[in-house]
């Protein structure tokens, strides 16, 4: 997954309008951020690559940009 694709899956599983601009800003700093449009994320993320993040890689998460190389690190291993 590219990054560019990694924001249009964002767009489409929220509807909240970030960039590529807004990948390294924390979460707690994001407007309109909040747990309800993580776990939404996560499900599309599922969806998307058919795999499941470990609970030990989402711990470690703060931002979208986290997230997003956490999903490709998992698709590389």
């Amino acid at each position: 997954m590219t990054e560019s694709e990694f924001v249009e899956l964002i767009v489409n599983e929220t509807g909240l309008l970030y960039a590529a601009e807004d990948l390294d800003t924390p979460f707690d700093s994001l407007n309109d951020w909040d747990s309800v449009y993580l776990m939404k994320l996560l499900t599309g993320i599922e969806s998307a690559t058919g795999s499941t993040l470990e609970m030990s890689e989402l711990i470690e998460v703060t931002s979208l940009g986290d997230l997003y190389r956490a999903v490709t690190a998992q698709a590389v291993s």
